[in-house]
């Protein structure tokens, strides 16, 4: 499954939960999900960094006039970011408004890669563990998929080789009555029994 296709298929089935997610699936609306999270908080905090700059860019003037003339630096009066943080604050608000969908999608299919591996989605409260949970919730989610039916339904996408049958799975078969006929009064007295029946 690729980038667009992965992204797209999270992104219809947010309230998901039940059911099983291909590795791709996750680790491309994973990619997908973080990568479009760092370029929309870039925009609001263009301003900040700007004022910031000249802010230090003022400093070092100071601190270099200081220098040159032997004496104190002056410093300048520190950026006010009133003016800068209002528009942030509401793109900021817009933004947790329009992400609420692509962050249950993004907890779904976490959900349902857990399920792939034959684990509950229980299991993701492992990552509150300190310093080892989310160590042990990557590995969880980076292990391969159960290649059969599990728990949480068949596998995704193309179906894996048939599984080998066990005692219970071999289907009963009636002896052939021909089998252990040898020779003409064998057949005789098979039709013999025939006819009493």
């Amino acid at each position: 499954m690729g980038p667009i296709a992965a992204t797209l298929s999270c992104l219809r089935h947010p309230f998901k939960w039940s059911g099983r997610a291909l590795p791709s699936e996750f680790w491309w609306f994973t990619l997908m999900f973080w990568l479009a999270s760092f370029l929309a908080t870039l925009p609001p905090m263009m301003p900040l960094v700007a004022e910031v700059q000249v802010y230090m860019a003022a400093v070092e003037q100071a601190q270099a006039e200081a220098y040159k003339n032997f004496g104190v630096p002056i410093m300048p009066p520190e950026p006010d970011f009133t003016l800068v943080m209002a528009p942030f604050l509401t793109y900021f608000t817009v933004l947790m408004i329009l992400s609420i969908w692509p962050t249950l999608s993004f907890y779904a299919v976490l959900v349902r890669r857990l399920h792939d591996t034959g684990r509950s989605g229980w299991w993701y409260w492992i990552s509150l563990v300190p310093f080892v949970g989310g160590l042990i919730l990557l590995i969880l989610l980076i292990i391969p998929s159960e290649i059969y039916k599990n728990t949480y339904g068949p596998p995704p996408g193309k179906p894996g080789p048939a599984p080998v049958p066990r005692g219970s799975d071999v289907p009963v078969v009636e002896r052939n009555p021909f089998d252990d006929i040898r020779d003409a009064d064998g057949l005789r007295a098979l039709r013999q029994s025939r006819m009493m029946q």
